[in-house]
């Protein structure tokens, strides 16, 4: 497996981007990127507006935008196959599982790279390993596979769990991790293929003020030092700070 690769909130410079779909829909759209993930927006909808389901509309105009995008842009842009978490202890979803894969059976067939996205019962490797049992015969090895599990909370033993059971169900397919804690990625990196994380714009503890764009590239590089170390000596974690230092980041 290659380097492990990071995806940056699509307001950056970075070439690898994450974007929710309701900025698209809003008609927003990143330039630069060289590769972008589209997200279904879980963040907002269900742990910020704390929802039971996505508003009225958005699932029926979702696989027509994907679509459309898969057509435009090929395998620069994953979409993802909406989906319902369990980690937001603010807003519990019982049967988050159960609704993701209502939602597959529905989309799975449309021309579009979707992403699908592992859910399961939060904290209880048993329930997810059953869930990759129950993709694995709905969808076979699918190539792009997503951990939805490990967004908010959680802990180490469980994260690596998960890794390790997603990668045993789906041995060649690219796994993506939604929103891990970087202390894990020494952990977890050999055996997925990507993450995702808006954590570098937190300002440093006590820090006031507006923040403004050449502070916030600071924060961006510091926050990159620390994935670096987090990442530790893994072998084939190509340093990520020389994509500022090295001028690649378009």
């Amino acid at each position: 497996m290659g380097c492990v690769r990071l995806y940056l909130y699509y307001d950056t410079d970075w070439p690898y981007k994450i974007i929710p779909m309701f900025r698209i829909m809003d008609g927003e759209f990143p330039s630069g990127f060289r590769h972008l993930i589209v997200d279904s927006g879980v963040d907002k909808f269900f742990r910020h507006m704390r929802l039971k389901d996505y508003p009225r509309g958005y699932l029926e105009k979702y696989p027509y935008i994907a679509e459309n995008l898969t057509k435009r842009f090929g395998e620069r842009v994953w979409i993802t196959l909406p989906d319902y978490p369990a980690d937001y202890p603010e807003n519990p979803i019982e049967d988050n599982m159960e609704k993701t894969i209502k939602n597959i059976e529905i989309m799975i067939d449309r021309r579009v790279n979707w992403i699908v996205v592992l859910q399961a019962r939060w904290g209880d490797l048993s329930e997810f390993e059953k869930a990759c049992k129950i993709y694995r015969d709905l969808i076979g090895e699918y190539p792009r596979i997503a951990i939805g599990t490990l967004c908010t909370r959680g802990k180490l033993e469980y994260a690596v769990g998960c890794c390790r059971l997603a990668r045993r169900y789906f041995p060649t397919s690219w796994i993506h991790v939604f929103g891990p804690n970087i202390r894990w990625l020494r952990h977890i990196s050999r055996y997925v293929n990507s993450f995702d994380s808006v954590a570098y714009w937190k300002p440093p503890h006590g820090y006031k003020g507006l923040i403004k764009n050449n502070v916030r590239r600071r924060f961006l590089e510091i926050w990159l030092d620390r994935v670096d170390g987090y990442l530790g000596d893994w072998k084939y974690q190509e340093k990520l700070t020389e994509y500022l230092a090295g001028g690649r980041l378009s």
